[in-house]
């Protein structure tokens, strides 16, 4: 059974026109019942392939708090939006489309055979 309870702070300020999101995501984890034991695991580290603006494999690691602060355009959201794509609760926050593979800027979608992209997350007991 998916545990999934995280709370997502959003503003925006502006600083020398550079606007900061600031997350806040407190804790993902999940439950694995291994022989007669039901074990609490805890989100450790994502790693990301392929996905939106993320071109090269990005780890990103999760302590007690995680926050994501950054320039615009910088994968804040692309993070977020990875997690969502494991943990979502519905099929359709799940589901993968043709606009989360990242396409570099000379590449032509009609000419793409074959993308890969990966979404994995690490978790520690």
């Amino acid at each position: 059974m998916l545990k999934y309870d995280t709370t997502t702070v959003s503003y925006c300020y502006l600083r020398r026109k550079i606007v900061i999101l600031y997350y806040e995501v407190v804790y993902i984890s999940t439950q694995i019942q291994a022989e007669g034991k039901i074990m609490v695991m805890r989100l450790k580290k994502i790693k990301i392939y392929n996905y939106r603006s993320f071109c090269e494999a990005k780890i990103i690691e999760f302590n007690e708090l995680t926050t994501f602060i950054g320039n615009n355009s910088s994968g804040k959201t692309t993070a977020l939006s990875a997690l969502q794509k494991l943990f979502g609760a519905t099929a359709g926050e799940r589901a993968l489309v043709r606009s989360d593979f990242h396409l570099n800027k000379d590449e032509n979608p009609e000419d793409i055979q074959e993308k890969n992209l990966y979404i994995e997350a690490v978790f520690e007991d």
